[in-house]
């Protein structure tokens, strides 16, 4: 950097400043500085870097920077209830704190705020990076909110987008699930069921029944046909027709009907999203936690490479699940 110094005719911090595009040096200073590095040979010292980065992050306050959460679900108000969305978001804020950001919320659809309003209130605020969450209902955001990508570093939290096609961090729901179907095995259940809502399915590209369906395909085992939940009657049927005994769901309102059916009660029951306050169930945690933190992970990343804009090459982070034991699954006893 000093040889890079000498040779623009500026000092060595102005060098460090204009290679890691600080707004303070004059755009035609910056592009001169990083000719004459370019011409040098120069090359970052990653440890260096990192070592400087936590300097001088020490020497700032606590928040450096604003971050914006944006619940892009059409109701606000019913979403903030869900534990997924809460466990998203605890994600996000702890992992922000820790970088030394703070956390913005807005709701996308908030009908007095117009998308373009949007940014200017992001702008106002020096936010340069959105992360995006619970796009449940399409794999797209609305055309007139594409607005929000072109200036900012974004990343989608819980799925896969099309349109646009930002970096994205969510569950791996395929081995979630596929390793569920395993674990359910080593409790002594031979004949799995699932019933999920198809829109959850849908959602994550059908990768939980794509991953339920491998699971079975890889040992050459029959799969029961899984159900779409729409209501009492048809589970019922649906049950009664292919006695499982034991059922994937996403839906706890199965373990009341199941007392109502012949030999229901026996059933084992797993929840395809385990919460804490899911008392005495077994499941899968799909550490919904961690991919809030994750997602913040990924935004910082742009940020610190001055990245903005939809990528080229979009790239995902997939946190895996764990298993909970749980009362709705007790392990069977040998020739039970």
């Amino acid at each position: 950097m000093q040889d890079i110094a000498l040779e623009a005719g500026v000092g060595k911090a102005t060098v460090s400043l204009a290679l890691r595009d600080d707004p303070r040096i004059r755009p035609e200073t910056r592009e001169r500085i990083k000719k004459v590095a370019e011409r040098l040979g120069y090359r970052s010292n990653p440890t260096v870097a990192n070592l400087m980065a936590q300097l001088r992050a020490s020497r700032e306050p606590k928040f450096q920077a604003t971050l914006a959460f944006i619940n892009a679900c059409p109701h606000d108000s019913q979403l903030k209830t869900l534990a997924t969305f809460q466990n998203w978001l605890g994600g996000v804020r702890e992992r922000a704190h820790e970088r030394g950001y703070e956390i913005d919320y807005f709701w996308l659809h908030d009908p007095t705020i117009s998308a373009g309003r949007q940014v200017k209130i992001l702008q106002s605020r020096s936010i340069k990076g959105i992360i995006f969450a619970a796009v449940f209902d399409d794999d797209a955001i609305d055309q007139e909110h594409h607005i929000l990508f072109p200036d900012f570093a974004s990343v989608v939290i819980g799925r896969k987008l099309v349109s646009p096609s930002p970096h994205y961090a969510c569950n791996d729901q395929y081995d979630s699930i596929y390793s569920a179907v395993s674990e359910i095995k080593t409790h002594g259940y031979n004949k799995i069921g699932l019933v999920l809502v198809e829109e959850m399915d849908r959602a994550v590209e059908y990768r939980f029944s794509a991953g339920f369906g491998a699971a079975h395909a890889q040992k050459g085992e029959p799969m029961t046909p899984f159900l779409y939940f729409t209501d009492e009657a048809s589970f019922a049927a649906w049950y009664l027709a292919h006695r499982p005994d034991a059922i994937l769901t996403d839906k706890p309102i199965l373990r009341e009907w199941l007392k109502n059916l012949s030999g229901g009660a026996q059933t084992g029951l797993a929840h395809l999203d385990w919460d804490p306050k899911l008392i005495d169930w077994a499941g899968i945690n799909q550490n919904n936690h961690q991919v809030g933190m994750a997602a913040v992970d990924l935004l910082i990343g742009q940020l610190h490479r001055n990245e903005c804009g939809l990528p080229p090459y979009p790239r995902s982070i997939m946190i895996g699940a764990t298993w909970q034991n749980g009362e709705s699954l007790p392990k069977k006893s040998a020739g039970a």
